[in-house]
């Protein structure tokens, strides 16, 4: 059938061998101690190997300039000139995932090259599922070191899924 049931055989493929090990060792538990037992081990090596993921998720979709991406607005010919003059000092990090804790080190590691003066660094959030507090905490150091720097942060498309409106504002 489409689904293969021997845990053996997950352990010789790459790519289903951390899933073969976690049920050997459900299995395993299972049988020298009790199902419960078994069941809270199999759900923490889960949320540990899930946290494993999002922290090696890239955190940038994509980053560009502001010579080769413009907002949709309608320009005048000088604004599209000033736009094309300037767009150098326009970056856009376009984000994706999840911006938590493990991940917001990353975050600020990659903006640093960007803190510096008459420069503009844009966050666009359309792609991120959540912030926690550490996320936003650093979202408004960089914030703060654009500023002092003489540039400045821009966040775009926060959606109210982020819960981080009001929050950010403050």
């Amino acid at each position: 059938g489409m689904i293969n049931f021997n845990l053996i055989s997950w352990i010789t493929y790459k790519k289903s061998r951390i899933d073969g090990i976690i049920a050997l060792t459900v299995f395993a538990v299972t049988i020298s101690v009790n199902l419960v037992t078994a069941v809270g081990i199999g759900i923490l090596i889960s949320m540990l190997m899930y946290f494993r993921m999002q922290i090696k998720a890239p955190i940038i979709h994509v980053v560009r300039d502001g010579v080769h991406k413009h907002s949709l607005n309608v320009r005048t010919d000088e604004e599209k000139n000033i736009l094309h003059k300037n767009g150098s000092s326009i970056v856009m990090f376009e984000l994706r995932g999840n911006i938590f804790f493990a991940t917001a080190d990353k975050l600020l590691e990659l903006s640093e090259e960007y803190i510096k003066k008459d420069q503009y660094l844009i966050f666009n959030l359309l792609r991120v599922q959540f912030i926690d507090i550490s996320g936003i905490i650093l979202i408004l150091q960089i914030s703060s070191r654009m500023k002092k720097a003489g540039g400045e942060l821009i966040l775009c498309h926060m959606h109210n899924e982020l819960g981080i409106g009001r929050k950010i504002n403050k």
